[in-house]
Parts: C-alpha cells; structure tokens; sequence
C-alpha cells in the first residue's frame, strides 16, 4: 500500500509519502510535494528524467532527493506526474527498539517526528566517548535567544522511547512573521545587542525573528522536568548565519 497527502503544518504546508519500501515512500514523497503546485492527474507525463541522490542517511537521502527534484521542476519549467525511485541507503528514521510499554518488553518501530533521540547514560548504542554520559541533545534557539546542549537520561527510555525536543520551535508562521516585522529592522536591533546577522534575504531575517520562536528556556525546562534530559550548557549566539 502506499500513498500521499498533505496535512497543516505552522511554517509551511506539511508533506507525507508512505509506501510499503523505501523506494515507494520516496516516490511518493516526490509526488505529494508536486501536488502542491498541480493536481497530478492532470499532468502529462512525455518523458524520463533520471536522478542521481547519495547521502550518508536516508534522512539527509530524502532532503537530497526532493531537492533535486524542485530543481528539475524549476529549471525544465514542469511539473511531473510519476516518480520511480531505488534505494540502497543504509539507515532511517524508524528504528525497530527493545522497550517497555506498561510495564512489560515489547519490540516496537519508533519513528521520530520533531524530536530527537537521547539515549541515555550507559545506553550500547552511544559511542565509548558518550557513554557515561549520555546522548548529546542540541536544542536550537532563535537568532536572538540562547541555545541549548542537553544530555539524554535514563528515564527518557521508558517516558518517551528515549526522545526530546530538538528545538524551540515557532509560535507563528513565516507568513505571519514577515507582516509583524521587517528584516532590516530585525538585522539593526540584534546588532544592537552584540548579535551579527548575515543573510542574502532580508524576507528570510524576517521569516526567522526571534519573537516567532516560542521560549527556548521554557522549552528546555520541560524536557528537563521529568527528566527526558538533562542540562549542560546554555550557548549565546554572537553570528547568524541564513542561507
């Protein structure tokens, strides 16, 4: 089985591909990403163009390929209607794990969606170095705002198979971002805080505000609460740099 849609998502508009193979859920990754722009059923498919993607996940794979493919659309001035993938790609982001669910063992695929992992202390899949210690967890904060480095605990493995946050994330969308403030205005007041800002787009500084972002410190605090992980270190930007 597989198959495509879209769902709401507060930066953008949210992409989903499923299908029983890698190769399938690509494929339909692909097409649920065209469909944004034309109804596929109306598209004409009058030749084959063929792709090369390598990356060392089948995360950074996935990111690659669409990519590629936004760039084909661009640059060909079309929209395509089918998609054929392969894959020999080594990882994903659905790891089957040995965990417990109320209390007794179970095997289960834990795919992770706008978290990341932290294993903590003592867990075999970290690295000797980390070990002891535990996962590192990088919480990103805004351009304006501190960011985190946490490490995973041992009660994240039962509390939320072994999962954090990964960032602050926003509390209003770009759209709505760039009609309360104005990059250049956004760029001259962290320069007035010691913050240097370097982006070719004065839209995206807006996109990027830190008053779009939600508290990082709060978000931190409640990961760190019931012990999903625990803080290290608080980091202060001084350079920004947007692609």
């Amino acid at each position: 089985m597989s198959g495509w849609d879209h769902f709401q998502h507060m930066a953008d508009i949210g992409v989903h591909g499923f299908g029983e193979s890698l190769a399938e859920a690509f494929e339909q990754a692909a097409l649920t990403m065209m469909a944004v722009i034309a109804d596929p059923a109306r598209v004409r498919q009058d030749d084959v163009v063929e792709v090369v993607c390598t990356a060392p996940d089948r995360e950074l794979l996935l990111v690659d390929w669409l990519n590629a493919w936004v760039y084909e659309i661009a640059t060909r001035n079309m929209p395509r209607r089918a998609w054929t993938c392969s894959s020999t790609c080594p990882t994903t982001s659905a790891r089957k794990r040995n965990t417990f669910v109320d209390g007794q063992p179970r095997r289960l695929f834990v795919h992770r969606k706008g978290t990341t992992r932290a294993f903590g202390p003592g867990h075999p899949s970290l690295p000797p170095a980390l070990r002891a210690a535990g996962q590192p967890v990088i919480i990103g904060g805004s351009m304006g705002t501190a960011s985190y480095i946490l490490a995973g605990c041992e009660a994240t493995e039962v509390a939320a198979f072994a999962s954090a946050c990964h960032g602050a994330g926003r509390s209003m969308s770009r759209n709505q971002a760039t009609r309360r403030w104005q990059g250049r205005a956004v760029v001259d007041e962290l320069a007035r805080r010691g913050i240097l800002i370097r982006s070719p787009s004065l839209r995206g500084v807006a996109e990027e505000a830190p008053g779009a972002y939600k508290d990082v410190s709060a978000v931190v605090d409640v990961a760190a609460a019931p012990g999903l992980a625990k803080k290290v270190a608080r980091l202060e930007p001084l350079v920004c740099v947007k692609g």
